[in-house]
């Protein structure tokens, strides 16, 4: 009975190796720094740029799409394909996209390519410009706002804008959760030059207001 049961363990194994010898394998786990856990239900692709019949092609085309599971882990399991670059990228509504290419001699047909990801969640910053009475024309304010994490590709850029005149605006800021951004400004006006500098601190998921008034 015991043979018949290592008989049948024995195939069960090589069995599941065969499905996955030839197979293009990725896994890894995603969390979020700011909130200090992992996330579930975070959407996984991995792209490649594909080489048809010698050709390279620079487009990335989708080869698998997962969700993660309770504990932030995914699995990706696909056909092998010949390709020059793979990509994972990972996203989910209220956190900002994270993207990693991966050269294809890293990747070897049948092993499992483990690739973690830091995900951060989004936040937005309303920053209030108005230029109290008596404002003229000649009135100038420069603006800055400086990114505790500087990498992030897609958060606001606003470096050295100027306004002139009368002023009665809003900014509106992409940046991450949970992290304090700096927002440097200089106000110049005929009778005054200030320069000012303050810490404001932006809660995930939430819009934080600043107010300038001058």
């Amino acid at each position: 009975m015991k043979r018949i049961l290592f008989f049948l363990l024995t195939i069960v194994l090589l069995t599941g190796c065969n499905k996955t010898k030839n197979k293009l394998l990725f896994s890894g786990q995603i969390y979020s720094p700011n909130e200090d856990k992992n996330l579930a239900n975070i959407t996984v692709e991995l792209q490649a740029q594909i080489i048809e019949t010698g050709t390279y092609n620079s487009n990335f085309q989708l080869l698998q799409k997962v969700t993660t599971d309770g504990e932030g882990k995914y699995n990706i399991t696909n056909d092998n394909v010949r390709a020059s670059v793979f990509k994972l990228i990972a996203y989910a509504n209220d956190y900002i996209r994270t993207e990693s290419e991966i050269n294809s001699d890293l990747v070897t047909v049948g092993k499992t390519y483990n690739h973690n990801f830091n995900l951060y969640p989004k936040a937005y910053l309303m920053i209030y410009v108005h230029n109290t009475a008596p404002a003229d024309s000649t009135d100038e304010i420069t603006i800055s706002v400086i990114h505790s994490s500087p990498n992030c590709s897609v958060c606001c850029d606003i470096s050295n804008a100027v306004f002139t005149g009368v002023i009665n605006d809003t900014l509106n800021c992409l940046v991450y959760g949970n992290q304090t951004v700096t927002v440097d400004y200089t106000v110049n006006t005929s009778s005054n030059f200030h320069h000012y500098s303050h810490n404001v601190y932006c809660p995930a998921f939430e819009t934080e207001t600043f107010s300038i008034n001058y």
